[in-house]
């Protein structure tokens, strides 16, 4: 246990000694954890900035134990035709339409909990959340609109940039939304092995290697294997624990040993598709030499105009006051920003929130929560934008599996974007979780699953480099993305995560290498540049009680390709992106 501790936190540079080593183990104990979880939650808890010690784990530990409390026990119901309730949950079936009113004479109501709709008289309703502004945590924040952090900060943020309209065209934007445990297994394992053989195959020409052959058949000469990684146990992945699932058409689908003793450098995680070269002298285990994974494909030709893009993550409101007072100081600060295009990730109606969680939104349903609330403010803010005889900025929002309000599998189909009265604005749009579109001839590409986490808790890496010079491990996370061509690269998916595989491996996967590419993590916030893909995760705008950051970035126009010092700047995306990550 140890070791196993000792290497979960090496990768996130923290160091233990005897007696954090001795703490961390009772904290595995107590919460039912694998170092490498422990290790991941840590770093969400700590954000980078917090050092280890006694006092912080125990901290730590009080926050784990809240959360392991959190979960609801009551859960509101419905009545049946038969008279029987019928207990509703995020998992419900598809066939319970959430989002219909019930007529009257249909028995009790679904919908938001009504426990605390017999709450009454002027205390109750001073003291309601739905009136009451944030706290002082929040309005008395520390330096707001402060720059904590920047990629390619030289470059900088035009300040002569009007807002313009920009085109918002997305990429595959197929039909339906995802259903939890309604696949067929031969479905699943079709979809997956599909996956598998295509990308496989590749690999094997990017890299100029010999197509895969049969590893049923021992050779002492070295062969080529193409598979998917699995375990042969629980808890994370370890270099003694790797097998690779072959395709039906290589190999019949078996599953073979890999040994990685004489392979110095490596990354790997469950559902990872790579090409292998080794022998197999015995025919059950393959002595690997090299691994390969796929290599990025070049994206779309960008534009040659600028473009600015603001990027926030939910949750939208402290934990005391359902008011979104910090979704109205974003979008102010979205006007002294002028933005083309802004980009609001889920959760809106977090399930989180304890009001939302308990209940307590008497005389709402979650979806007239969200058409009030959230939806209502963008509407009088757009609308306010022209009254002013300004040209307001596209608004695009994404759900997140988090909204009480959507459809909780992932993928997610996009929301209802009409306000209160049923009308629609142009300038406000919906894309489902996860989307690849366009903003004004730039890719952007999103997903507010936390598939940054779950590759952090996930991945086995040998590196062989020191480590002044390895790759930083937020951009090889954000890289894994990259090259697996799919949102959600782990598989199986966490546990908490509702995932439609087949419709996953169709819709969830990046049709195109994208040139900005968009996270909603818990993990600290960062911008980073993978694979020439610009990958950014803006934080969340509230941290519970207090704010937290969103991130702005500024496309530079494209450069004179015939200046020499400019070539660089005229051909990358990289190169002439400034994400600046600012405090709300």
């Amino acid at each position: 246990m140890a070791t196993s501790l000792h290497d979960a936190f090496e990768e996130y540079n923290v160091t233990l000694d005897s007696a954090l080593v001795s703490a961390c183990t009772s904290l595995c104990g107590n919460f039912g954890l694998d170092p490498g979880r422990l290790a991941a939650e840590w770093e969400a808890f700590a954000m980078g900035k917090r050092t280890m010690d006694i006092e912080a784990l125990g901290e730590f530990s009080a926050k784990l134990s809240k959360l392991k409390r959190s979960v609801p026990t009551s859960r509101p119901q419905f009545q049946t035709k038969g008279g029987f309730p019928l207990a509703v949950t995020k998992d419900t079936l598809h066939q319970v339409d959430a989002r219909k009113r019930p007529r009257e004479g249909d028995g009790a109501a679904f919908g938001t909990p009504a426990a605390a709709a017999s709450r009454s008289g002027a205390a109750a309703q001073a003291s309601s959340p739905l009136t009451t502004g944030p706290s002082a945590h929040y309005v008395e924040r520390k330096e707001p609109g402060r720059v904590e952090s920047a990629l390619n900060a030289e470059l900088g943020i035009r300040a002569d940039v009007d807002v313009i309209e920009v085109d918002v065209s997305e990429w595959k934007a197929a039909q339906g939304i995802g259903r939890h445990m309604w696949e067929r297994l031969e479905d699943k394992a079709l979809a997956l092995d599909r996956r598998t053989h295509a990308l496989g195959l590749e690999i094997c020409a990017s890299a100029g290697i010999d197509e895969p052959v049969n590893v049923l058949r021992p050779s002492v000469e070295e062969i080529t294997a193409v598979g998917r990684i699995i375990c042969d146990s629980e808890g994370k992945i370890n270099p003694q624990s790797v097998f690779l699932e072959t395709t039906r058409a290589s190999s019949a689908g078996v599953r073979i040993k890999l040994e990685l003793a004489d392979v110095p450098d490596f990354v790997i995680f469950r559902g990872q598709v790579i090409v292998v070269r080794g022998t197999n002298s015995r025919g059950n285990a393959i002595s690997v030499r090299e691994v390969f994974t796929a290599a990025p494909r070049p994206p779309p030709s960008p534009a040659t105009d600028g473009a600015r893009v603001l990027v926030a993550s939910g949750p939208y409101t402290t934990d005391d006051s359902l008011t979104y007072e910090p979704m109205r100081d974003l979008l102010a600060a979205a006007s002294r920003h002028t933005a083309h295009a802004i980009l609001l990730l889920g959760p809106f109606v977090d399930d989180a929130h304890p009001s939302v969680r308990d209940g307590l939104l008497p005389g709402y349903t979650y979806e007239q929560f969200f058409r009030s609330k959230v939806l209502g403010m963008l509407h009088e803010w757009l609308a306010a934008q022209r009254k002013n005889g300004r040209t307001p900025p596209t608004i695009i929002l994404a759900p997140s599996p988090s909204d009480m309000h959507a459809h909780p599998t992932f993928p997610q189909g996009p929301l209802d974007t009409r306000g209160s009265r049923s009308l629609a604005d142009p300038s406000l749009i919906s894309v489902r979780n996860p989307a690849t579109f366009s903003i004004g001839g730039y890719v952007f590409a999103l997903s507010t699953t936390d598939s940054i986490k779950t590759l952090s808790a996930e991945e086995c890496a040998r590196v062989s480099l020191p480590p002044s010079q390895r790759e930083d491990r937020l951009a090889r996370l954000c890289r894994q993305v990259v090259e697996q061509r799919i949102f959600l690269p782990v598989y199986p998916p966490p546990k908490d995560v509702a995932v439609d595989t087949v419709l996953s491996l169709d819709v969830g996967a990046l049709p195109v290498t994208p040139h900005i590419l968009i996270f909603s993590s818990e993990l600290n916030k960062f911008a980073k540049v993978a694979s020439g893909v610009v990958c950014v995760n803006p934080g969340k705008l509230v941290k519970h009680m207090t704010g937290g950051s969103y991130a702005l970035l500024q496309i530079h126009p494209k450069g004179d390709a015939s200046d020499p010092s400019k070539v660089e700047l005229a051909n990358s995306i990289a190169a002439r992106t400034c994400v600046q990550l600012i405090r709300i």
